[in-house]
């Protein structure tokens, strides 16, 4: 989803994957399995568009933080 520029909010308690979802970053999907994504996956899903926090203080910073590794 990140890669077609849709936020996430995973959830998980455990460290290990906290940190392997902060990690996001250092790999690609193929343009063949987005298609599939697109196309293929059949499931109810939620979108929440917050184009409106584009002008809240805090937004540039938190694009700017993304590429961080923790």
């Amino acid at each position: 989803m990140v890669q077609r520029g849709i936020s996430t909010i995973p959830k998980s308690t455990y460290p290990s994957r906290v940190l392997e979802n902060i990690n996001i970053f250092d790999f690609e999907i193929s343009p063949e399995d987005m298609h599939r994504f697109e196309t293929d996956v059949k499931e109810h899903k939620q979108l929440f568009n917050f184009e409106f926090l584009q002008h809240h203080p805090g937004f540039h910073g938190i694009i700017m933080d993304r590429n961080r590794k923790f």
